[in-house]
């Protein structure tokens, strides 16, 4: 007992980053256990990224087979992972060793972003339910996007910070992380403006200083992703800025024979160059959605129940390596738990967004109830979410979102909290 009061009596007198120094920690452990316990396997979109961060560490290749470049998929992720193939070695230790570093980041960059928007109480639960989220745990030992994704966003939004700190040193930092985000997903590509446009709306008096700033780090944005774009034109011989996915994924999502989720490319266009396949099937997309609104309308709620009725596709690309260790049976309870955690989390969320709601509809104009609405977390989640309810779903399609879910529901959170500290003081004082 002693141990655990000269626990809470330093942790009462630490500091706010003290305190996330020792959440991370934590998740920094937790990570590091089921990495030494649990071996990697490149599974599904796993072996694209094996095949093209090796080439691009061992041979300067961007591609799956050497000398076939290619520019369907952001290379964001593999330059990361050829990156720790050159510092660590040709093995699948890299991916891990990337992916563990990578993934404890996170959990102090979202913490401090819960603080920003909504207090320290809200802080610290953002950074102990990252710390803890079975399925960005399990994310340590398979070859995926979105823990990068999370990460370096979450960074670039940090840096974000008008009006505080150094102007130059915030706008070249937050630009070139979102730079790098948006080569791990095109979908970064409107954060930025997102946030600007937030800011703008709340404190329009600063405009010229939010037009610097967006100014400067779209510029930087630019600048970095230009060399990949120039490199895109002399691969597949037209102008693409980052990927030729996004037709496809579109198509996926809005065509007769869709269920929302992902599905093979139609085998009229298989052999067509990326340019021409990407326009084709764009143009199929926005057809169907022209000429059959209600069955797109359909499509839209089914991606909408696919991108968030669970969250397994973490343990299911690791079936291997968990079979390996803890045989076949632990791969159900796995994503039993991993799914109880995520809907815990966005049934936490959903109610957040109601309250918001309710403060909006007890304003005393629209004006005064749309300024409610534009909380960064939120409208962010909003956008995310929006993103996938359009083009193709499924579950781990929510992960890009599920930072500003975790944000939101901390902030549910947090006022229990501070009501169960008040009552305790009060108990107190009365003994």
């Amino acid at each position: 007992m002693k141990k655990i009061d000269a626990l809470l009596t330093w942790w009462s007198g630490a500091d706010f980053s003290r305190r996330v120094a020792v959440i991370t920690a934590m998740g920094a452990g937790i990570r590091l256990i089921w990495a030494l316990l649990v071996g990697t396997d490149a599974l599904s979109d796993g072996t694209i990224y094996q095949a093209t961060s090796r080439n691009l560490a061992l041979h300067g290749e961007y591609a799956v087979n050497l000398g076939d470049p290619f520019a369907y998929w952001a290379p964001g992720t593999s330059f990361l992972y050829a990156l720790g193939i050159k510092v660590f070695g040709d093995s699948l230790l890299s991916f891990k060793i990337v992916n563990l570093i990578i993934g404890i980041f996170a959990i102090p960059i979202y913490a401090f972003l819960g603080r920003r928007w909504f207090g320290d109480v809200t802080g610290l639960l953002t950074g102990t339910l990252f710390a803890f989220w079975p399925t960005l745990i399990v994310g340590t030992s398979i070859l995926a996007s979105e823990v990068h994704y999370i990460s370096v966003a979450g960074a670039a939004i940090l840096a974000y910070k008008p009006g505080a700190g150094s102007f130059w040193r915030n706008s070249i930092a937050s630009g070139s992380l979102f730079a790098l985000a948006c080569l791990i997903r095109p979908t970064a590509l409107l954060i930025l403006p997102i946030l600007l446009v937030c800011d703008l709306i709340k404190t329009p008096s600063e405009w010229k200083r939010l037009a610097s700033m967006g100014t400067v780090a779209a510029l930087c944005m630019g600048l970095l992703i230009s060399p990949w774009t120039m490199r895109n034109a002399d691969v597949v011989g037209g102008p693409v800025l980052i990927s030729t996915n996004g037709g496809t994924n579109l198509w996926m999502g809005n065509n007769p024979e869709s269920t929302g989720g992902y599905m093979p490319l139609p085998p009229d266009i298989v052999g067509l160059g990326e340019i021409e396949r990407e326009h084709i099937l764009k143009e199929r997309a926005v057809s169907f959605v022209t000429s059959h609104p209600l069955e797109a309308m359909g499509l839209v709620l089914k991606k909408l129940w696919l991108t968030h009725q669970r969250e397994t596709w973490a343990v299911a690309w690791n079936r291997p390596g968990i079979t390996n260790r803890f045989g076949s049976f632990a791969n159900a309870p796995l994503k039993g738990i991993a799914s109880i955690y995520w809907l815990g989390m966005f049934a936490l969320t959903l109610v957040c967004a109601g309250q918001f709601v309710r403060k909006a509809f007890q304003t005393s104009s629209i004006v005064s109830g749309a300024m409610v609405l534009i909380s960064p977390p939120l409208v962010l989640w909003a956008y995310n979410v929006a993103v996938h309810a359009i083009i193709v779903g499924g579950d781990r399609y929510h992960m890009a979102s599920a930072p500003f879910v975790a944000i939101l529901a901390a902030s549910t959170i947090a006022p229990l909290i501070n009501s169960a500290r008040l009552a305790a003081l009060i108990n107190k004082g009365t003994e």
